[in-house]
């Protein structure tokens, strides 16, 4: 009977792969929705994660930059300067200001001013790279968080995404179903070769010992 090769892996040991496969895949997922909750969690915001879509604020944060944003409470914001460039770069939600926008994105510009009024904490905006301040007030409810972290250029995939939206979702869809295939194709090719092997064990091999002499 013929050999199988050393490296032919059996029905039994391609199907653990499968399961392996579609495990890790599922946790890949799993981890990538629970992420975000955590992150908001953690860092006491809605917003833990934005990508910087305008050059407003260079040179020290770029479009195409990924900010790590952190809660913070309205009386603890540092007030900062246009010029010396101090204090928190805050993000702020500009919808209901006011403010006629071509989007309704948050804003992530520096503070540069902070007053009270009836126990309530208003702030003034000012992006680096701009020639003059907000045309709003913006009262602390609107304050989504300070930024933290600056994690240059990694946003681009998302801002690529978001203005080529048709095309990357049929490149998603195109994806998931390439995944879908090689997983339904391995499974079968394993079944198939446990059937193969099933029924080469029925053929009942003829024993050396027992040659025809033609005596």
């Amino acid at each position: 009977m013929t050999k199988k090769p050393e490296s032919a892996k059996s029905p039994a040991s391609r199907k653990k792969e499968i399961i392996r496969d579609v495990i890790f895949f599922a946790v890949i997922i799993g981890f990538t929705f629970a992420f975000m909750p955590i992150m908001k969690a953690s860092l006491n915001t809605d917003y833990p994660l934005v990508v910087v879509t305008s050059g407003s604020m260079e040179p020290l944060i770029s479009r195409g930059d990924l900010l790590v944003i952190e809660g913070k409470a309205p009386e603890d914001i540092e007030v900062g300067d246009h010029t010396t460039l101090g204090g928190d770069i805050i993000l702020y939600d500009a919808e209901g200001l006011g403010w006629s926008r071509s989007n309704n994105e948050p804003i992530i510009h520096r503070c540069v001013n902070k007053t009270e009024i009836n126990g309530t904490y208003y702030f003034t905006a000012f992006g680096d790279n701009n020639s003059q301040e907000d045309p709003v007030l913006i009262p602390e409810d609107h304050i989504l968080g300070v930024e933290r972290h600056i994690i240059p250029v990694v946003g681009w995939p998302k801002i690529w995404m978001a203005e080529n939206s048709l095309f990357s979702t049929v490149l998603l869809i195109g994806l998931a179903i390439l995944l879908v295939v090689s997983v339904a194709s391995d499974y079968k090719k394993s079944e198939d070769e446990k059937t193969t092997e099933i029924e080469e064990a029925k053929v009942v091999p003829t024993s050396d010992s027992e040659v025809d002499l033609g005596v």
